[in-house]
């Protein structure tokens, strides 16, 4: 057989930053022509970007992925990296009425002024007066440090606060290393409605607020896009309504679980109900454009992860966060140690359904948990007629009715929400006493509240991190800090940063190529276990994938390799084989160059170094994620392979690939496979 002895690292020269290499070999960028550089086999490598002036790094690509400038490379086959530079602009966009002033150093700036906004509405200028912006305007600049930005109203007109790469509505600082966009957002003082939060421009991720106020309506309402419309809690008491209104009971109030509509921008239209000669018409009088980011699913349950947030809200200081499943979001913790104690399930179940007899469910506060910033109270019941709640003795009047479509089966309707924003900043640090009161019967927790570092409100300063291996092992989140919210908000999720560089992925592509469906949980974990306790390679499993029955049965070796070397174009690449290729792998298999288990794997990273297959190697990833997913629910369920009946097992090879069935290269492909899988495995062994 043929071993290889070396293996080449080809780095595709990137355009505005610089490449290399430890051990020395690859300088390839700008200048520099070393982009390829023969190594023995299985060398580690760590390849390092630069960027250069006026551009920053945004991440890397091929057998590298993520953010950061360095990435750990074992040559045990040839190998491909590519990386990628942005050049530093800074985009801002007024909207409605108003004018941004900017004092900047020297960058790029470009700044662009929405289609409703007319040279009378407002203006643009920096502090050396070579700006004066009614358009689109652009200046060249060189060396970027910072940016201060600074938002200023016209007469009647008034700053709400910032979106995008700001927050807040207080002169936004920012640090031009990577490209920036900015939405500033006016609105008229005397408007009768307006949407407060999401802020328009806003970047928002889990279960999160929606609220504003609208002057005597009828009922309100909202709608994304163009999914179903939902109720809102209307009546609350909002003192941002006094001016406009004569009043402050005219605010509304509802949760929005934005990973429900996934990923990306997203349009929330505000919906005005008035009763008129006894009929009732619905108006829309605004909307907010927001930008999503999800973690792939709609609600994540037993997850438990915490991060610590250094510099954060000043240099001296560090804050710590904690997942809060009820937010699906992170929420400020103390920074004393956390210890994290997961909840059985039973008693998960009676803590959140089994409170009374009426079904309901109060579901944040959390008993014993944590709270931070401005969220909700929320819950449902069904049937209720009077909710209130008290903290530490301040009592609270919920309005009840907003659309809970989780609550069909249980209620027999879907009108059994209620929320209640609060801002937990004003009860102060520490812990605290919440009785829910519905229908007469009072319940009582303790939970705590959290300010970043102890400081309390945080306003004017502009933060990310990073954290990774959350939700899952290897995945790379990027968090941004939401002054509106007084949190932070997911802004970037990367799943499996380290991918390729994982055990269990490596040996999930070898199932998909050479199988073609997604493998059983007892299996993939056997694998794993040979390759971390027992010394294997990836290379030795997939040469004894060939002592399987069943991949003997696919591939009889008496007929030639014809049949492989076509299965794994169609299970890799989704497409016959060219006959270049084609007849590139039947000669080094004829020779006895590669042996088939070789093949597989030649094939796969051969896919994953060649820029020309991004697309199909798009869909190969999001297959491979499909068929981690379809194991982690057969493991969830208690499933073991050989403990099933022959016709069960049977049935699981046919789920594992009925669930890949129509995955493409488009994210939403993915998502759809993935909540597939809890009804393929069911219709195996019905869950509990």
């Amino acid at each position: 057989t043929f071993t290889a002895t070396t293996a080449y690292l080809q780095v595709s020269a990137p355009d505005g930053g610089t490449i290399t290499s430890d051990p020395p070999g690859i300088i390839c960028g700008q200048t520099a022509t070393d982009c390829r550089h023969e190594y023995p086999i299985n060398t580690p490598v760590t390849l390092s970007a630069t960027a250069a002036a006026g551009r920053s790094f945004d991440g890397w690509g091929d057998i590298c992925f993520g953010l950061e400038p360095e990435c750990a490379v074992t040559l045990n086959a040839d190998q491909q990296v590519s990386a990628t530079f942005t050049p530093l602009t800074l985009e801002v966009a007024l909207v409605n009425n108003g004018a941004v002033t900017s004092e900047v150093a020297p960058g790029t700036v470009e700044i662009e002024l929405e289609d409703n906004v007319t040279a009378a509405d407002g203006t643009v200028t920096n502090d050396n007066g070579n700006l004066e912006c009614s358009g689109v305007c652009s200046i060249d600049l060189s060396e970027p440090t910072a940016t201060t930005l600074t938002a200023v109203a016209n007469a009647d007109w008034q700053f709400i606060g910032w979106g995008g790469d700001c927050t807040g509505n207080e002169p936004c600082v920012l640090n031009m290393n990577e490209p920036s966009n900015v939405i500033a957002n006016f609105v008229q003082t005397n408007n009768a409605y307006r949407i407060e939060s999401p802020m328009n421009g806003s970047r928002e991720s889990g279960i999160s607020l929606v609220s504003g106020f609208v002057c005597r309506a009828d009922g309100v309402e909202l709608q994304v896009d163009d999914f179903p419309i939902i109720t809102a809690d209307y009546g609350v008491n909002n003192p941002n309504s006094e001016v406009a209104c004569s009043d402050n009971n005219n605010g509304f109030t509802a949760a929005i679980n934005w990973a429900k509509y996934g990923n990306g921008d997203h349009v929330l239209k505000l919906l005005v109900e008035s009763l008129v000669n006894n009929t009732i018409t619905v108006t829309e009088a605004a909307r907010t454009t927001v930008t999503v980011t999800s973690l792939g699913n709609d609600f994540l349950t037993r997850l438990h992860g915490t991060t610590t947030v250094p510099d954060f809200p000043d240099a001296a200081s560090y804050t710590t966060l904690i997942w809060s499943e009820p937010h699906q979001n992170f929420v400020v913790t103390s920074n004393a140690p956390v210890t994290i104690t997961p909840t059985p399930q039973a008693a998960r179940q009676a803590s959140r359904a089994g409170e009374i007899n009426t079904p309901q469910n109060w579901e944040s506060p959390l008993p014993d948990g944590f709270e931070s910033g401005r969220t909700l109270m929320r819950g449902w019941a069904c049937d209720a007629q009077i909710i209130s709640a008290s903290i530490d003795n301040t009592i609270f009047n919920l309005p009840y009715g907003s659309t809970r479509d989780d609550t069909l089966g249980v209620c027999g309707d879907v009108n059994n929400g209620y929320t209640f924003a609060v801002n937990w900043n004003q009860f102060g640090e520490g812990s605290h006493n919440i009785s829910l009161v519905l229908d007469g019967v009072t319940f009582t927790r303790t939970f705590t509240i959290a300010t970043p570092a102890g400081r309390g409100v945080v306003s004017g300063i502009q933060h990310q991190h990073r954290m990774t291996s959350f939700p899952y092992p290897g995945d790379l989140l990027t968090l941004r800090w939401s002054e509106p919210h007084q949190n932070f908000r997911i802004d970037e999720y990367r799943a499996r940063a380290t991918e390729r560089l994982a055990i269990d992925w490596q040996i999930a592509e070898i199932y998909l190529a050479t199988l073609g469906y997604a493998p059983d949980s007892e299996g993939l974990q056997y694998w794993v276990n040979e390759v971390v306790n027992h010394g294997w390679t990836v290379a030795m499993v997939a040469e004894s994938f060939f002592d399987n029955p069943l991949v003997q049965a696919r591939y009889p070796v008496d007929q030639g390799n014809e049949t492989l070397v076509d299965a794994l174009y169609q299970n890799i690449f989704n497409r016959a084989a060219d006959d270049a290729g084609k007849t590139y792998w039947l000669g080094e298999l004829s020779a006895g160059h590669i042996p088939r288990h070789a093949l597989i794997l030649a094939m796969i990273n051969g896919g994953w170094a060649n820029p020309l297959a991004a697309t199909d190697m798009g869909r190969f990833r999001y297959l491979t994620e499909v068929a981690l997913t379809f194991a982690a629910n057969q493991a969830q369920r208690g499933w073991v392979y050989t403990q099933l009946t022959p016709l069960q097992q049977e049935q699981l090879r046919t789920a594992g690939t009925n669930v890949l069935i129509g995955v493409t290269a488009d994210y939403d492909t993915r998502n759809a496979a993935i909540n597939r899988i809890p009804q393929l495995l069911d219709a195996i062994v019905p869950s509990n």
